[in-house]
């Protein structure tokens, strides 16, 4: 099996086991499952994969941050290495 493939069945997996076992848990009672309708019901992979996207951005804007503070402190210790301490 190659590893494509093997993803895959993974995601397949995991979107067919999550709603069985969300099922399992609620006793097959979709009201206390949630108190959403059918459609939120339906559409809880895509609502998923905005919640990862969305971290994933805030992910990237902390490390943006990070990385122009980052260069912000270099550039004021290269000031201080090279021109001396303002006076």
């Amino acid at each position: 099996m190659s590893a494509p493939m093997i993803v895959g069945l993974a995601i397949v997996l995991w979107v067919v086991g999550i709603p069985i076992a969300l099922g399992f848990f609620t006793k097959g009672q979709w009201k206390g499952a949630s108190g959403d309708d059918l459609l939120g019901g339906i559409f809880w992979p895509l609502y998923l994969l905005i919640l990862f996207a969305l971290m994933a951005l805030w992910g990237l804007w902390n490390t943006g941050v990070w990385i122009v503070k980052g260069l912000f402190r270099l550039g004021g210790w290269l000031n201080h290495f090279l021109l001396g301490s303002p006076k």
